[in-house]
C-alpha cells in the first residue's frame, strides 16, 4: 500500500520552505499588499498585513484584502 503524501500538511509547509529558501537566494522577498478603497499599504509579514486589514475592515474602509507578490532587493518593504 502507498500513501500519497503531496497535500500532507507536512509536505506543503515543507514546499513553502522550499519556496522560502528559493527566494531569499534568488534575492528575492515576498510582500504582502493591503487593498481597500482608498487605501493600499505594503507589509513584509503576512501577519502584519492581516492586522491592519482586520483593522480597516472593522473601520468600514469598504472592501479589504490582502495579496502577495515577490519583489527584489529594489523593491523591498523597509
Amino acid at each position: 500500500m502507498t500513501t500519497n503524501t503531496t497535500n500532507s500538511p507536512i509536505t506543503i509547509r515543507l514546499m513553502d520552505t522550499i519556496d522560502a529558501l528559493r527566494e531569499q537566494v534568488a534575492g528575492m522577498a515576498r510582500e504582502w499588499r493591503v487593498m481597500a478603497e482608498d487605501h493600499s499599504q505594503c507589509f513584509a509579514s503576512k501577519a502584519e498585513a492581516d492586522a491592519a486589514a482586520d483593522w480597516l475592515r472593522t473601520n468600514d474602509a469598504g472592501n479589504v484584502y490582502v495579496d502577495s507578490r515577490t519583489v527584489g532587493p529594489w523593491e523591498r518593504v523597509k
